[in-house]
């Protein structure tokens, strides 16, 4: 019911301000290809002097960590984004945890990742099952990265993601799995740039709440050097 009410919400946003084909796209697809990748967590570069540069903070999103649901008051932080807030108190009781972008008090962006926390652990995230991807006990996967419209282009997408591999080494996981649509340029460019290694590339299909896919078979061979290396 709460991923309902969510999606509704999202709907009746989406009429309001005219943006219904921007929505239906993500949710209305067929053979759409996605990049699975994976990164390992050994071996970090320094993030702290580009997030300076950048004048904005990482928080730590869990059910113990950032305090965002009663706006910025008493040290508290706000999201810019009502949807973003309801997003994420919907993740947060789903079991899964977060990294925030945070300047000024606000929450410009944040990134979400599920692992295996301990022997209780929720449900599964649906991606894996829909990628084909296996997640070992050591394994993190992050999904749905999202950064403020007035702030895209500004290399923040980069620094987020690169705040959540550090989160999930400092939870103990030494592996992190992801993916990004093939069509999706900018997304290429921030995994190219993290020095992700891909895995295999998986054809999508989905109707709202049904989806379908495909492990390409051509794809299963190890990856290139090529792929590896960061765009020029």
């Amino acid at each position: 019911m709460n991923s309902l009410k969510c999606n509704l919400k999202r709907i009746l946003k989406a009429v309001g301000v005219g943006s219904v084909y921007n929505y239906l796209e993500e949710r209305v697809y067929l053979k759409r290809t996605a990049v699975v990748v994976q990164k390992d967590l050994s071996s970090l570069s320094p993030l702290e002097p580009a997030l300076e540069r950048a004048g904005v903070e990482i928080h730590r999103i869990s059910p113990s960590g950032v305090d965002f649901q009663q706006g910025n008051s008493s040290g508290r932080v706000r999201y810019r984004s009502q949807e973003r807030r309801d997003k994420a108190l919907f993740y947060l009781r789903k079991g899964y945890r977060g990294v925030a972008l945070v300047r000024e008090g606000e929450i410009c962006g944040d990134i979400w990742y599920w692992g295996h926390w301990d022997s209780h652990t929720q449900a599964v995230h649906p991606d894996l099952s829909w990628l084909a991807i296996s997640c070992g006990s050591q394994d993190a996967y992050g999904f749905d990265l999202y950064i403020c419209p007035d702030n895209r282009g500004k290399d923040w997408s980069r620094l987020l993601q690169g705040a959540a591999l550090r989160q999930m080494r400092d939870d103990g996981f030494t592996r992190a799995l992801g993916y990004y649509a093939l069509d999706n340029l900018p997304a290429l460019w921030v995994h190219r740039t993290l020095r992700w290694s891909e895995i295999q590339r998986v054809d999508r299909s989905r109707f709202f709440f049904l989806r379908r896919s495909r492990v390409k078979p051509s794809s299963l061979a190890s990856t290139s050097p090529e792929r590896d290396a960061p765009p020029p």
